[in-house]
């Protein structure tokens, strides 16, 4: 599944929020992520994996997390910052 050229903000909850029972694939990709009460993007689940690429995460409570075994990638080309807890640095992933 691909999250592309979308804003989520202003949310009561997470912006992102992938939680897994089965297994989840996300890639956020060029995305505006912001003033969310909760986390911009939250990986959640052993079988959750997160990728982020080009995207602006700010204003959240959270800007990025893992929790329970989610795991979470960047592209290392994204903008985590002005987060009350900005939850960086996230794990590499390389490009082809």
């Amino acid at each position: 599944m691909t999250v592309r050229e979308s804003t989520l903000a202003n949310n009561r909850g997470s912006g992102i929020n992938s939680v897994s029972g089965n297994l989840i694939l996300l890639m956020v990709d060029r995305n505006t992520i912001s003033n969310n009460f909760q986390n911009g993007v939250v990986s959640s689940g052993g079988n959750s994996f997160v990728r982020i690429n080009a995207s602006a995460i700010s204003g959240n409570a959270t800007g990025v997390s893992s929790v329970a075994g989610g795991v979470l990638r960047s592209y290392l080309n994204n903008a985590i910052s002005g987060n009350a807890v900005d939850g960086t640095p996230i794990t590499a992933e390389r490009l082809n």
